[in-house]
């Protein structure tokens, strides 16, 4: 990813990875994880058949610059990706002095979440000049914009330097996922706070890789199976896809309207029953203690709901909605 050049390339994000001190290029991950590419309008045209065929199992394409410069190739990516049994996902180039509800609606209006999909993407790496507790605040907003009209919980790009540096290490976000920028090195250094692992890492922006100009390569911290597992778990649980409208551009609550949809029932304390098991496995997974798994909704299940509720920043009600559902 690269900052766009407003004279010569106005529709184009070309992100700084990393800082300028660190190296593009060398080492390369364990051939075991998952490979992958992040584009934009600045590799143009993408043959997407060629690159699937040498083995790229997942990309995740760009659809903005903020809200004034969308990608002008994000929809032929976007089906690219699909059409070529390519794992796709979707990032944004986030601008903290803009309208961060903004940002995240335009990225909900231009793309079709389906079955398979990995949830979104905000790209975190520069500060547009506000202070690190507005930065923090400004992708806590994006972030619960996303959750409350998808159901999906997004993850953060960023740089160890620019999280140290800029954010000041002032704000965490639970239960969202990392994706790390670093290059040429073995192994990435993740930033001092937030989190102690890495979901994706971009680990050089010199992808050499047929049906494509040099892009920049990730990876997935796990095989392809993983990554499809992954997916499964962690992407879109709508039928219909994503929705501009439905609950409040504001509301991050379990049980508020959503036009997302769920397949799983709203639950409560009482409730009982194979759902409930369900509910009760995913939080043990997330790291939350819900008791015994039985089935039955009783105290240490609802406890278990608020404090996980707590932790995504959702309405602590300890009602499982479309919501709640959506970020386990």
């Amino acid at each position: 990813m690269k900052p766009r050049n407003l004279l010569l390339l106005p529709l184009v994000a070309i992100v700084a990875g990393i800082g300028a001190t660190e190296p593009s290029v060398a080492a390369s991950p364990p051939s075991s994880y998952a490979h992958g590419l992040d584009v934009s309008a600045y590799e143009g045209a993408i043959n997407w058949s060629r690159v699937a065929g040498a083995g790229i199992s997942f990309a995740i394409a760009r659809v903005s610059d903020g809200t004034t410069h969308p990608d002008a190739y994000f929809q032929r990516n976007w089906s690219g990706m699909k059409a070529a049994g390519v794992v796709r996902g979707v990032y944004q180039f986030f601008r903290p002095a803009e309208d961060a509800v903004a940002q995240a609606d335009l990225l909900i209006n231009k793309v079709s979440f389906e079955p398979g999909d990995l949830p979104p993407f905000c790209d975190v790496e520069v500060s547009g000049g506000v202070s690190a507790s507005r930065l923090g605040s400004q992708i806590a907003l994006w972030c619960n914009e996303i959750k409350a009209k998808t159901g999906l919980t997004p993850l953060i790009y960023t740089t160890r330097g620019f999280w140290s540096t800029d954010m000041g290490m002032t704000r965490t976000f639970p239960g969202v996922g990392l994706w790390i920028a670093n290059w040429g090195v073995s192994s990435p250094r993740l930033p001092s706070s937030g989190w102690s692992d890495w979901v994706f890492w971009q680990w050089s922006d010199k992808a050499s890789v047929p049906g494509v100009s040099t892009a920049d390569s990730d990876v997935f911290h796990g095989t392809v199976a993983d990554l499809k597992a992954y997916a499964a778990s962690h992407g879109t649980v709508m039928p219909g896809g994503s929705s501009s409208s439905g609950s409040s551009s504001g509301g991050s609550g379990s049980t508020g309207s959503s036009s997302s949809g769920s397949s799983h029932p709203v639950l409560r304390q009482g409730d009982t029953g194979p759902d409930v098991v369900t509910l009760q496995q995913s939080l043990v997974r997330d790291g939350y203690n819900p008791g015994t798994i039985d089935g039955a909704f009783g105290p240490k299940t609802l406890a278990a709901v608020e404090a996980f509720q707590q932790a995504h920043g959702l309405v602590v009600d300890g009602i499982v909605g479309p919501l709640t559902w959506g970020a386990l």
